[in-house]
């Protein structure tokens, strides 16, 4: 299949390139936090779209850095599943939280309210 004269493993590439270079912009200008899950999420994307392209022009340097980006999103995303999840708040700190740190993550709230307890 080809578009634009590009076959399927180059637009396979463009995308990955399109996925890092957008990911790294909104980082940028702040749109989204590097700590996310969306950020992690599109630069495991990015890695495996630019590996799927190596297929068709094999770079062993490239394929290299592509799976330890994918194997460290994956860490990534599974690190902030099990902080964001094993956080227990009680009633008195979730009332706390929703009312004076709306839109706070959990991990911030958690050390916030760790910095004040005595």
């Amino acid at each position: 299949m080809t578009l634009f004269g590009f076959d399927s493993f180059q637009i396979a590439g463009l995308i990955g390139v399109a996925f890092y270079l957008g990911s790294y912009a909104a980082l940028q200008i702040g749109f989204l936090k590097g700590g996310g899950y969306l950020y992690t999420l599109v630069n495991g994307l990015a890695a495996s779209f630019v590996l799927i392209s190596l297929f068709r022009d094999f770079n062993l340097s490239s394929a290299i850095i592509q799976i330890a980006w994918i194997v460290l999103s994956i860490i990534g995303l599974s690190r902030l599943y099990i902080v964001r999840n094993a956080l227990r708040f009680s009633e008195e700190e979730r009332f706390l939280i929703d009312q004076k740190l709306p839109g706070v993550d959990n991990d911030i709230a958690k050390r916030f309210l760790k910095a004040f307890r005595f």
